[in-house]
């Protein structure tokens, strides 16, 4: 399979948010909760939750994850 440009942009990026210390898939559905709550919210996420953010950003299937409980939140309604 030949790699295009948007692909190769896409490695590139993924490397450089590589981190020498990275969250297993169970430590961010572990902080996925508080990190969803931030999304539906509008905030950022705090410092403590960067490393939430990163993993984020390069792991498919927990993005997917968080993803749909980010939804499901947005989807409640408000409490008073």
């Amino acid at each position: 399979m030949a790699l295009n440009d948007q692909h190769v942009r896409a490695l590139l990026a993924a490397c450089q948010d590589t981190h020498t210390t990275e969250l297993t898939c169970d430590e961010f559905l572990d902080a996925m909760p508080a990190y969803a709550e931030l999304c539906v919210a509008g905030k950022e996420a705090s410092p403590a939750l960067a490393a939430v953010r990163a993993h984020e950003r390069l792991c498919v299937n927990c993005r997917d994850e968080c993803h749909g409980l980010v939804q499901l939140l947005a989807e409640q309604p408000s409490k008073p």
